[in-house]
């Protein structure tokens, strides 16, 4: 990979796994240094190390992102060191509790809006006066496609999700005075850790093994799009190491959809 990102300095919030993982682990090859936030200290330990075993610099925070002062403290005591931040890369997000409008409880609104919404405005909010200082500062947030395409289910989720891709495009308007470059993607189905607990909620729905669930589930979701199959988090990655290099210093306030063609709207 080009090693484009020399001298960078990028934070990934839930980085540990899943596709929060291959991202960091993508922009540290192409030379940045490495933030990862997440939840679970053994996690973090374990890409951490995976990261320097290739010759690239990365860090670890543990962090309950739902918490503001627990996200104020990463930039306190650890961003403050290296005085800017070049890349933010809000990836953390995910579903406590699936169901549908009826069956969601109060808590479960308030949960799911903490996790896929308020943690983005925590961490943009802390991190607007380091991203100043950078010749190239990027804001780059992972939504879902269905924020822009809500299905019957977690309608939660795709809320808060819609929520997300709303303030990226504000942000693109008032931060574009500080050349700070926002922008969001919307992926579909894609195979992470995350994969295990929608087959599960299948399982329970459909009352039947694991692995019917999933090969129904699998069925399910490549029949979505017109390649007949499930993205890759390098699919995400690779995108979002573009939108992070000086390639790309001419885009913000867009939504790129990744999702194999699920989406049939023109825009």
């Amino acid at each position: 990979m080009e090693k484009n990102l020399l001298g960078k300095i990028a934070l990934v919030t839930g980085g540990s796994k899943g596709i929060g993982k291959i991202i960091a682990e993508t922009l540290a090859h192409a030379g940045a240094s490495i933030v990862i936030v997440a939840r679970s200290q053994n996690e973090i330990e374990k890409t951490v190390l995976e990261i320097k075993k290739t010759n690239a610099d990365a860090w670890g925070v543990v962090c309950d992102v739902t918490k503001p002062e627990q996200v104020k403290k990463i930039f306190d005591e650890n961003i403050s060191k290296f005085g800017h931040l070049d890349i933010l890369i809000n990836n953390v997000g995910g579903i406590d509790t699936f169901g549908g409008f009826l069956e969601l409880q109060n808590e479960d609104w308030k949960k799911c809006y903490d996790l896929n919404f308020m943690s983005h405005v925590f961490f943009i909010r802390e991190s607007y006066q380091f991203l100043k200082k950078s010749n190239s500062p990027r804001i780059i947030n992972i939504s879902t496609l269905a924020a822009k395409q809500p299905g019957f289910y977690n309608p939660h989720y795709s809320a808060a999700k819609a929520a997300l891709l709303n303030l990226s495009k504000h942000l693109a308007n008032v931060l574009a005075k500080d050349k700070i470059l926002v922008n969001a993607i919307c992926l579909s189905t894609v195979k992470t850790e995350i994969w295990k607990t929608s087959v599960e909620n299948k399982m329970k729905q459909l009352n039947v093994s694991f692995e019917e669930a999933q090969n129904i589930y699998q069925h399910e979701e490549e029949e979505k799009n017109p390649l007949h199959q499930l993205g890759a988090p390098e699919d995400i990655a690779e995108l979002v190491a573009f939108l992070a290099s000086d390639k790309a210093k001419w885009i913000t306030g867009s939504c790129f959809t990744v999702d194999g063609g699920t989406s049939r709207a023109l825009y």
